[in-house]
């Protein structure tokens, strides 16, 4: 069952496997093993989402706006886990079934935080490329400057797209279904293309600046401007690098786990071993992309990672953890103060 009925309309939840008609087959055991593995994930998850919130809030890596689209970003990964978790105890029956009208408005506020999160996965790349765009755009000055309104812009419409986008898919699920399919994918798609141009664009022409720079050394006429700009450059070129490898890895798992949905809803009967089959990976695939995010993070980042690290340490007393850090990474640490007062320091001598 994938909804439940307030009133005389079908609302669509995310109670997608029929446990019922798990409990009278023969491969009870693996959705028992996957479920255990979805909860071990979620459990990694849940430490991995505590502690970089934790990190994104302390570091100073990375301008201010882009830390905090990183920490609204994993602040849905909480109530994403709370949907999951209250659906996977509906379904072993350790809550009551969604009956009564309260029950059936919490299942649906766990569709809510469980589908939220999804959403703001597609939407969190175009964030971080518009907020690079800002900084690309003034990159003489981004540097130095706060500007959290950027930000706070772009958690807002997120949030008023993914409340808009999941109340559409819950409510008109069943009597609209193909104006939502031939209105909302083509949308998602659009913003999906135009952000994959502005990226490309951005860091071309980043890299293109930044090696200009490196060609020609360190300039005697140095000015603070030029400083600044060289940093933004390298912080542009770190940030993109990082999100090209969120969205790769994401951009290659996303059509399986689409299709572990699909296929179930739209070409077989649910009621079927292959159909629940597919059904059980989908769930398993949420908890796995997630888990995969942080992990990209943890491995990409050096500063983060030493954080994350330090923080973890301290919290379990185990200072053999700390080797974890001292991994290669995809973005070098960039100490802007540490290196503007190096540059200084350096042209001070130099005049004197």
């Amino acid at each position: 069952m994938n909804y439940v009925e307030i009133g005389n309309r079908k609302i669509f939840v995310s109670l997608f496997v029929n446990v019922t008609f798990i409990s009278q087959s023969d491969f009870q055991p693996f959705y028992k093993t996957i479920v255990f593995l979805e909860c071990l994930f979620m459990s990694l998850i849940l430490i991995f989402a505590s502690i970089y919130t934790h990190v994104f809030l302390q570091s100073s890596h990375f301008h201010l706006n882009l830390r905090r689209l990183y920490l609204a970003f994993t602040l849905t990964i909480y109530p994403s886990l709370l949907g999951r978790a209250y659906i996977i105890l509906v379904q072993f029956n350790c809550l009551p079934f969604p009956g009564p009208i309260p029950l059936r408005l919490l299942c649906l506020f766990a569709t809510y935080g469980r589908i939220i999160m999804i959403v703001w996965e597609v939407l969190f790349v175009s964030a971080v490329v518009i907020e690079r765009a800002a900084a690309t755009l003034w990159i003489d000055f981004y540097e130095s400057m706060q500007f959290t309104e950027l930000s706070t812009l772009l958690i807002v419409l997120k949030m008023a797209i993914s409340l808009i986008t999941i109340t559409l898919i819950t409510q008109l699920m069943y009597e609209w279904y193909f104006l939502m399919l031939f209105t909302l994918m083509p949308v998602v798609l659009l913003i999906v293309i135009l952000s994959f141009m502005l990226y490309h664009a951005l860091f071309v022409w980043n890299v293109r600046q930044l090696n200009k720079m490196k060609a020609f050394g360190i300039q005697k006429e140095a000015t603070e401007r030029y400083l600044s700009t060289r940093f933004q450059l390298e912080e542009n070129v770190n940030a993109l690098t990082l999100i090209r490898a969120i969205t790769l890895f994401h951009a290659f798992c996303a059509p399986f786990c689409a299709l572990f949905l699909a296929i179930p809803f739209y070409y077989m009967d649910l009621n079927t071993d292959s159909a629940q089959i597919l059904l059980i990976l989908f769930d398993l695939s949420i908890a796995v992309t997630t888990l995969a995010y942080f992990v990209i993070v943890f491995f990409s980042v050096e500063p983060w990672r030493f954080d994350f690290v330090e923080i973890l340490s301290n919290f379990s007393r185990v200072k053999a953890l700390s080797h974890l850090g001292k991994r290669s990474t995809l973005v070098a640490p960039i100490d802007v103060v540490g290196e503007s007062e190096k540059y200084f320091q350096f042209y001070a001598n130099a005049w004197n």
